[in-house]
């Protein structure tokens, strides 16, 4: 079973840069750049992760992950952000499983990160 990553950023280089040393490590990235984009997504049965921008273009990938978990989408999520902003660990902490990353994004520090959340893959 192959593991899958669902990458939500409106920054293309990150998008690019994140989805290329995931690549590295043998995990399928799927990308979007706004929030619009990820609606609707079909969450593959495989063993996934979701990778998500705090400031989208378009929305809050907070509001995205609490519409997910509402919906029963219960897979482990990575929220990354430039900047923590108050409320944003008392939020994350009502959406578990979830791991908070600020940006700027160490490429060895993501991998074992999901190989973590990932359960070894």
């Amino acid at each position: 079973m192959s593991s899958v990553v669902y990458l939500l950023d409106d920054d293309e280089a990150v998008r690019e840069s994140v989805a290329a040393i995931l690549h590295l490590n043998d995990v399928t990235v799927h990308t979007y750049a706004s929030a619009v984009a990820f609606e609707g997504v079909q969450f593959e049965d495989h063993q996934s992760c979701l990778l998500i921008d705090v400031h989208l273009a378009d929305g809050n990938g907070i509001e995205t992950l609490s519409t997910l978990r509402k919906k029963g989408v219960t897979i482990p999520a990575i929220v990354m952000s430039g900047r923590m902003e108050t409320g944003y660990t008392q939020a994350l902490e009502n959406l578990a499983p979830v791991v908070w990353l600020e940006k700027p994004i160490d490429g060895d520090a993501i991998a074992n990160l999901l190989h973590e959340l990932l359960g070894g893959c």
